[in-house]
């Protein structure tokens, strides 16, 4: 189950269209690019172990929410 997860996360990241990034802020956008960056890594490799960073982005997610 949690590859599972990780594996959506990763394609969540990884595809996200660019119109609406656009649409959010300046922080959103440079720390999408980070995420982004990453999980195209992760889908090119097929690398969905231990996510770790992808926990932390949906943290702060989840805390930032309405903020950004």
């Amino acid at each position: 189950m949690e590859k599972l997860r990780a594996v959506s996360a990763v394609t969540r990241y990884a595809f996200y269209p660019q119109s609406r990034i656009d649409e959010h802020g300046r922080a959103f956008r440079a720390g999408y690019g980070l995420v982004n960056r990453d999980a195209r890594y992760r889908w090119s490799h097929r690398r969905f172990g231990f996510p770790v960073e992808l926990k932390l982005a949906n943290a702060a997610a989840r805390r930032l929410r309405g903020f950004l």
